[in-house]
């Protein structure tokens, strides 16, 4: 909770676009993309809170859902559906 709310003071962007190397993870910027990459559920909460589109792809034409699939984080996917 504590991270999540420090990424938050930080605008996301510095702080999730930090240790996105690897063969499969999201290239895209996306906030939303990129918490639910990292299994963040209440970051994820607030960025849709706040708009955040669930319509969002990344490089690859994923969607948030289609992540939370892929990494196993349950959690998400209901809060995605």
């Amino acid at each position: 909770a504590a991270q999540e709310l420090r990424w938050v003071e930080l605008g996301c962007e510095e702080a999730l676009g930090a240790g996105t190397e690897g063969p499969r993870a999201p290239q895209a910027r996306g906030r939303l993309l990129q918490a639910v990459w990292w299994g963040h559920l209440g970051l994820a909460t607030k960025l849709l809170r706040q708009g955040a589109s669930v319509e969002e792809r990344d490089h690859r034409g994923r969607t948030p859902l289609h992540l939370a699939v892929l990494r196993g984080h349950v959690p998400l996917v209901r809060l995605l559906l």
